[in-house]
This record gives C-alpha cells, sequence and structure tokens, in this order.
C-alpha cells in the first residue's frame, strides 16, 4: 500500500476494530465460541472404523506398519510419532481380541517377521535382533548387530537381515552369524525356498544368492527407474516404479529375464500386497489391486482415512492407517 494513503486506510479500519475488541470482551461471545464444535482428536477419531463397513481390529496405535498375517493373527510395529498409543511390536489375533504387546518402552523398531511360533524385531539402536513366542513369555536376543541395518526377514529355520554392505544370516534359535553375500547398502530383502532377493537403491540393481552362500546373481536392472519395491510370489517376481498417476507394475521370472508390464498409470502406493489372483497396493485414501497376469486396476477398498500399510489373506484385505488395524472381506 502507498504511503500517502495509509492514514485513510488506518481511520477507516479503527471503528471496525474497536468493535471487535468489545464484542470479544464480552461474555456473549465467549458462549459463542464454547458452542462451536471440537474436531475429534486421534484417540477418539480412530474409534469408528473407516469406511463404515471396516471391521476394527486394533485402535489407538501410534503409526502402525509392517502388516503380516500369520495364521488367525495379525502383527505389526508401532513406528512412533503419534499422540496416541506406543511404539513396538504388537498383535492381535481377531476382533474384539485383546492386542498384545511384545516389545514396548519407546524402542525404535525397524523390522518385524513372524511364523507360527514367534515374532522376531530388528531393534537397530539396541543393535540386537530379538524373538518372543507369539503368546508372550520371555523376549530373547537371536543376533547382535553393529553397523546400519536396513531390512529383516525370516524363513522356516533362519533369520536374514541387511547390515552395511552386506547380508547376513543366524539360526532362529540363535548361534553363529555368517555372511551370506556382500550386498552394496541393500535396501528391501526376500526370501524363498532356495535364495536370498535384495535390491540396492543406490545400484538400481534387484540380486539374488543362494542361502547358504555363493555366487549373486544379477535379476534385474533399470538405468531409468528407481524400484519402490520388489516382492515374489511362486514363480513370479514383481517390481514396481513411477510417480504419482504414472505408477508401473512389472513381471517377470524369479530367475531374471524380460519384464512384462502388468498395468501402468497407477496411483503410487505406499505398500503391496499379493494373493494368488491379485495384486494389492495402498494410497492415503483407497485400496486398489490388479489380476496379476495383467489387466484394469480397480478399487477393492474405499475412502479409507490415511492408509499406509496392507496385507491379505484368503479371506480379507487388511491395512493400517495413522491408529488403527482394520479389514474388510475380499
Amino acid at each position: 500500500m502507498e504511503a500517502s494513503r495509509r492514514p485513510a486506510y488506518i481511520a477507516a479500519v479503527r471503528p471496525l476494530l474497536l468493535m471487535l475488541v468489545v464484542l470479544c470482551g464480552c461474555r456473549g461471545a465467549n458462549d459463542y465460541l464454547a458452542k462451536i464444535p471440537k474436531v475429534p482428536d486421534a484417540g477418539n477419531e480412530d474409534l469408528m472404523p473407516a469406511p463404515p463397513n471396516a471391521t476394527l481390529l486394533a485402535t489407538s496405535q501410534n503409526a502402525p506398519r509392517a502388516l503380516q498375517v500369520v495364521g488367525d493373527s495379525v502383527v505389526w510395529l508401532n513406528q512412533g510419532g503419534r499422540p496416541v498409543g506406543e511404539k513396538g511390536v504388537f498383535s492381535v489375533s481377531g476382533p474384539g481380541a485383546p492386542v498384545k504387546a511384545h516389545a514396548t518402552g519407546g524402542t525404535d523398531i525397524l523390522a518385524v517377521a513372524a511364523d507360527s511360533t514367534a515374532v522376531y524385531w530388528l531393534a537397530p539402536r539396541e543393535g540386537k535382533i530379538y524373538k518372543q513366542a507369539r503368546g508372550g513369555g520371555e523376549v530373547q536376543t537371536v543376533a547382535e548387530t553393529e553397523g546400519l541395518t536396513r531390512a529383516m526377514v525370516i524363513d522356516d529355520t533362519d533369520v536374514y537381515w541387511a547390515e552395511n554392505e552386506a547380508i547376513y544370516r543366524v539360526p532362529k534359535a540363535g548361534g553363529k552369524v555368517q555372511t551370506v553375500s556382500p550386498a552394496g547398502l541393500p535396501d528391501v530383502l526376500a526370501v524363498d525356498e532356495a535364495f536370498v532377493y535384495w535390491y540396492s537403491s543406490v545400484q538400481g540393481v534387484l540380486n539374488r544368492v543362494p542361502k547358504k552362500g555363493g555366487a549373486r546373481a544379477k535379476v534385474h536392472a533399470d538405468d531409468q527407474h528407481t524400484l519402490h519395491t520388489f516382492f515374489i510370489d511362486g514363480n513370479d517376481l514383481f517390481v514396481t516404479y513411477g510417480s504419482e498417476s504414472a505408477m508401473v507394475i512389472q513381471r517377470l521370472p524369479k530367475a531374471g529375464g524380460a519384464a512384462v508390464t502388468v498395468a501402468d498409470k497407477l496411483q503410487a502406493g505406499t505398500d503391496f500386497a499379493i494373493d494368488g489372483s491379485n495384486i494389492y497396493w495402498i494410497t492415503e485414501d483407497d485400496i486398489w489391486k490388479v489380476p496379476r497376469s495383467g489387466g484394469s486396476a480397480t478399487k477393492a477398498v474405499e475412502k479409507l482415512r490415511h492408509g499406509t500399510d496392507v496385507a491379505v489373506d484368503d479371506r480379507y484385505i487388511y491395512w493400517a492407517d495413522r491408529t488403527r488395524i482394520q479389514r474388510v472381506a475380499k
């Protein structure tokens, strides 16, 4: 505003300012403000399913991540940073069942995995991999870590993790730690019956190596794109990349080979799951699916609230948002 116009402007607005001061100081104004409905905080909002047809499995969680369905239970880690709930590792066996705490006390957890008997988690600040029986009990140390850890997975007998520039394994019962392979800063790990797979965003390469060690082999490399993630199922390996509204899902043989596009021009997901028929991914608002053989993407679940992670079994689609674990029938 020009300097010559400032006095006139101030003179014009001064009466309005005085009126606002009087109104704010009167009792009637305070009564009016007291009647304005308050926006529910996370501790109340999360007690209702979203969408309405969802079934709540757990509420008041603290940024749940890494959902896994094991038998009749869902296992996850609470990353922290929300005003409700605790950080740690938790599980629940179904609607109305109590949430079981496996690790609490503010511990930072990087990764969690579970089988039919135990829950395993990687605590990077403590430099340890822990386990506890699914039913609870003593927490045991499986292995100690010394460097920068990034991921952890399990198979029937061993625990595998990425640390610094290598992949290591140790028996689930604990014991001698063995080096599986140098790995070049791996970000994502997966295992099947015979191999360990990993992807390094620094190198832009997806590799695999025999579980017991040996020569590693390049499975997939893309100089043009950085992968979001990869996942394996049966004889297939899937990779995803791309930005918002331009995500691509591709399929290729686990041993490597030509990649075939399953679908493209998709809403980018923050987490993925797969069953015998479909690939699922979650955005903040919806869960999408596409046939694993290729086809059109459709919404499997609509109108989420801040969705983050997704998992599936034969009957249900499970997901996490900021404070809840929920599911719907497929």
